[in-house]
């Protein structure tokens, strides 16, 4: 007789579970799963942060404006140029004439890191 009793409790017990105090299902059978939200990797402020700066440019345009530009060993010269140009608005002969310059710095500061013995 104590088993049955034992088996009517659990089942009150069980039965009190599904519900809940407004008297609605708890169970998750009619609830979406819960949708997880993707957050991508922030690696180029981690990258930046590793980058070596080589050197930092500076130039002002004819109307006054002052541009700042800070350059790093893994960057390229043509790159460089077009981000300059771009922000700068300057002209594509301006652009050209640019990334020869820096194509200058880039080798001076190779030589001046790397001296061949």
């Amino acid at each position: 007789m104590s088993s049955l009793k034992l088996n009517t409790y659990e089942k009150e017990v069980k039965a009190k579970k599904g519900v809940s105090k407004t008297g609605k299902h708890s169970g998750s059978k009619h609830k979406k799963p819960e949708a997880h939200v993707y957050i991508p990797p922030m690696r180029q402020q981690k990258d930046e942060n590793l980058k070596e700066e080589m050197f930092c440019l500076e130039f002002e345009d004819k109307n006054g404006e002052v541009y700042n530009f800070t350059v790093y060993q893994c960057d390229r010269a043509g790159a460089v140029a077009r981000r300059i140009g771009q922000e700068a608005q300057l002209p594509p002969l301006f652009v050209g004439a640019l990334e020869e310059r820096l194509q200058q710095e880039f080798e001076n500061h190779a030589s001046q890191n790397n001296p061949i013995s």
